[in-house]
């Protein structure tokens, strides 16, 4: 009798470890969050077609600037009749003063590739000066699908979901880059 009690009590304390691991196990895939359960978000076309618009904007920079900024510009908010944008003139200029102080561009580099959600990608290059580097950041922006197309007087803007440029800037201040990767880990 002793043995059978043994073996039952041996067969219920086992029994009981595999509910509490079970339970354990059900609770912490309830803790992780649904978003974190999705996979990521991709779509390798747009990133590509993105890509080689800022590459084709850095081989046209190397010959000179003002077709090169004016192509990349054509699709960005800053194309949008009637919006005036002091920005993209002060844009320019210090393209042309990169230039005077750093020398003639030798090469190009991509350096990070952010997608935020699905609408939104930051691209960040560095563009390597004879003398010193420029890290280049740009911010595309695409309407949601599902929402309503309305015609547009720009014909950047009349195809359907384009990616619009949305933000551009460069700084010789590569620490920045230091900083951004520091504060990742």
């Amino acid at each position: 009798m002793e043995r059978q009690y043994n073996r039952l009590y041996k067969s219920f304390y086992g029994m009981g470890a595999a509910v509490i691991c079970f339970l354990l196990l059900l609770s912490a895939f309830r803790l992780v969050p649904v978003d974190a359960q999705t996979p990521p978000v991709t779509d390798p076309a747009s990133e590509r077609e993105l890509e080689l618009r800022i590459q084709t904007f850095f081989r046209t920079l190397t010959r000179g600037n003002a077709p090169a900024l004016d192509e990349l510009l054509r699709r960005s908010v800053f194309s949008s009749p009637g919006m005036d944008f002091p920005s993209v003139e002060q844009l320019r200029g210090n393209i042309d003063k990169a230039k005077t102080d750093f020398g003639d561009i030798i090469d190009f580099e991509r350096i990070e590739t952010r997608r935020v959600g699905e609408d939104i990608f930051v691209f960040r290059y560095i563009l390597k000066y004879e003398k010193h580097p420029v890290m280049w950041t740009f911010t595309f922006y695409r309407k949601p699908s599902g929402t309503s197309t309305t015609p547009s007087p720009s014909p950047a803007l009349t195809t359907p979901n384009p990616w619009l440029l949305i933000k551009l800037g460069f700084t010789p201040n590569v620490d920045l880059l230091e900083i951004q990767r520091s504060g990742e880990k």
